[in-house]
């Protein structure tokens, strides 16, 4: 037995990825607009499902700081029906709620890191009270659901 898993991919994900990968040459050659554009088109492949904040920090890097936080936006008022779609049967409301509470405090991290490199310490001072609040619901839900969840 070799251990050997088979994992297929639809075509959306392998275009995904692809996308991805496209942007990331974009991106070593400086073309940061290309890579925006790739990002954005992997974006409308996935439609809600989409939950990398990626795209808003390309757009920051290529000086589009409007734009990033209104991807940043896009992915916070995703973020309840993102969890709602990747919880599975057996989970319930308690951990659908601490998934999208996962996501939220990354949502947030990578929101202060573009607002440093942007130097808009207003509004990272904003996200970080943003972030230190959903992390602090984090860690109360996990504690009160008596789970030892990791994400």
């Amino acid at each position: 037995m070799t251990g050997r898993v088979e994992v297929s991919y639809s075509p959306e994900a392998l275009q995904v990825a692809a996308l991805n990968r496209e942007a990331t040459v974009a991106k070593r050659a400086g073309d940061w607009a290309r890579a925006c554009e790739l990002l954005a088109q992997a974006k409308a492949i996935e439609g809600d499902a989409y939950a990398q904040t990626r795209l808003a920090k390309f757009l920051q890097q290529a000086g589009r700081l409007d734009e990033a936080l209104a991807e940043i936006q896009w992915l916070i008022d995703r973020s309840h029906a993102r969890a709602r779609a990747n919880a599975s049967p057996r989970d319930g409301a308690v951990m659908t709620q601490y998934m999208r509470l996962v996501e939220l405090v990354g949502i947030y991290d990578d929101a202060i890191l573009i607002c440093k490199r942007a130097k808009r310490a207003d509004l990272q001072a904003d996200y970080e009270a943003r972030r230190a609040a959903y992390e602090s619901l984090r860690a109360k839900l996990g504690a009160l659901s008596g789970e030892d969840w990791v994400y």
